[in-house]
């Protein structure tokens, strides 16, 4: 009888270890998961029309879609389309960024790729054309994009080189290529590659370089770019002379910015308030 007994408590710690391997492992998991959840995720807000990536990598929009902006097909012009709840657009796991512009979006792939539906009038989506896009449609085929903007007519790039590129309307210069020439592909913006962050806004550009240092170009007459002037600017020009700024963000005619001390500064527009 004894051995029977040992017999059963050998058994009883044999399960104890299998379950507490099994526990290990699902903790493991889950924590892994938990993770790759917390830095998924990610949501944008255009004009009137809204878009969240889920933990899965899929890609869902809801609000506006006369243009094509949701990305789910058919394009109405006539009749207006309201989706009030939230569609999955495509069947991919593998979104990355998304950012809504107006009437337009433009995403980023986990791959690296570039992609963008909606208005197209001034070549905002970058696919070489002026025609709109009901569904996501691939930006030539490089596979090195890392970061977008998306201004009121016009879209900003970087890829993991550290370049700077533009395209779409240019009216005020807000491609920064020196000219007032719409462009409908991704253009390159000077030879630097040392450019880390973007924004833009209704017609200007904002930009971070590597040592800190503060750039704008495009639309000025609201003093928007910061540079003292109120004179539209058709090449990037260095703000001031501070190297700790850390984040930028543009409204439609105003700036907003941090420097690395965590201080706050404005700049432009300011008839309702919003440099505070």
């Amino acid at each position: 009888m004894p051995k029977i007994k040992n017999r059963s408590q050998g058994r009883k710690r044999n399960q104890l270890k299998t379950l507490g391997l099994y526990l290990t492992v699902f903790l493991s998991l889950f924590l892994f998961t938990s993770a790759s959840w917390s830095a998924t995720p990610q949501i944008a807000a255009g004009g009137n029309h809204s878009l969240a990536i889920k933990a899965d990598g899929t890609l869902w929009a809801w609000g506006f879609h006369q243009e094509g902006q949701l990305g789910i097909g058919s394009i109405h012009y006539f009749n207006r389309s309201y989706i009030p709840s939230p569609v999955r657009v495509g069947s991919g796991t593998d979104w990355n960024e998304v950012k809504a512009g107006y009437y337009r979006t433009i995403a980023l792939k986990s791959n690296g790729t570039l992609w963008a539906w909606g208005w197209n009038n001034y070549g905002q989506l970058g696919d070489g054309t002026t025609v709109n896009r009901g569904t996501p449609t691939q930006i030539g085929t490089d596979n090195d994009w890392a970061a977008i903007a998306t201004g009121t007519y016009h879209t900003v790039a970087l890829k993991n080189g550290g370049t700077l590129w533009a395209w779409g309307n240019n009216d005020y210069g807000q491609l920064g290529d020196g000219t007032t020439t719409k462009k409908t592909i991704p253009t390159q913006i000077g030879s630097e590659t040392d450019w880390t962050a973007i924004a833009a806004g209704f017609g200007h550009t904002i930009a971070l370089k590597s040592d800190g240092t503060l750039w704008a170009w495009g639309y000025n007459s609201y003093g928007q770019l910061g540079d003292g002037s109120g004179v539209n600017r058709l090449l990037p020009v260095q703000i001031g002379s501070g190297t700790n700024w850390a984040a930028i963000a543009a409204g439609g005619g105003h700036t907003i910015a941090l420097k690395s001390d965590g201080t706050l500064w404005a700049w432009g527009y300011n008839v309702d308030g919003q440099l505070a």
